[in-house]
Formats: structure tokens, sequence, C-alpha cells
């Protein structure tokens, strides 16, 4: 070899075996195994509660959302509901008040045709339309309903 291929850093001496070339089979490989930390069986193990841990947390997950999503479902309802009662009370309100005005009515109704069938009222009503003076007209207003 001349002096420019080693000057230059290359190593270029390298030979071949001609029975390599003839019968490449034979070669034997330097290659050294890797020796493992644990045997296969630990890592397939580890592997496989490693998925159903994933499994399980996807499981879960699912079961929480649902649970969570019902409970809106049902606060929602609720709520609905809740709404639904108040304004029955409040139609049921209206409705008493408003009985309770017909009722009022018809009691002050019948006391004004009580009143005005009283003798007093008859009196004083006819002594008006008879006189029509002052004192008549007043005690038709005192004893007669307006």
């Amino acid at each position: 070899m001349d002096e420019k291929g080693k000057g230059n850093g290359l190593n270029l001496d390298f030979k071949i075996d001609p029975e390599d070339i003839i019968n490449p089979s034979r070669r034997t490989a330097n290659y050294q195994p890797v020796k493992a930390q644990r045997p296969l069986w630990i890592d397939i193990m580890i592997g496989i509660v490693a998925a159903m841990f994933l499994i399980w947390a996807i499981w879960f997950g699912f079961i929480t959302f649902s649970a969570w999503s019902l409970s809106k479902v049902v606060e929602r309802s609720a709520e609905k509901a809740r709404i639904h009662q108040v304004q029955q009370q409040q139609i049921n309100t209206q409705e008493r008040q408003r009985q309770e005005q017909v009722r009022l009515q018809e009691v002050q109704r019948q006391e004004r045709l009580r009143q005005l069938a009283s003798p007093q009222c008859r009196f004083w009503t006819d002594h008006y339309r008879n006189n029509q003076d002052q004192r008549s007209l007043e005690n038709v207003r005192r004893y007669c309903p307006d």
C-alpha cells in the first residue's frame, strides 16, 4: 500500500478469505446474544395487565359519563316538574281567587237585594217618589244601597 492512503487516515488493509466467498454458509457470526433482563412471560403479563387496566379505565369512564349525563337529565326533569308544579299552584291560586271573588260578588248582590227589599228602603223610596225633598233623599241613601 502506498503512503498516500495511510496519510489520510484511511485503513485500506483488509483481507478477504477465499473460503468465505466459496462457502458463505460456513461463516460464523460473531454476534453475542443480548441477555434479557427479565423473562418474556413477564413482559407478556405486563402487557396483558396494562391492556386490562386500559379496558377498565375506558369502561369506568363510560359508566361515569353515563351516570353524569343521567343525573343532568334527572335534574332537568326535576326542574321542569318544579316549574310545572309552581305554575299549577299559581293557576289553582288564581282559580280560588276568582271563585272567592264570584262568591263575594254573589254575597254582595244578595245583601243589596235584601237591603232593597227591606221595609225601610221601600218606604223611603216610595216617599221620595211622591215627595222629592232633601230629607227623603238622605233617608233613601242611608237605607238603600247604591
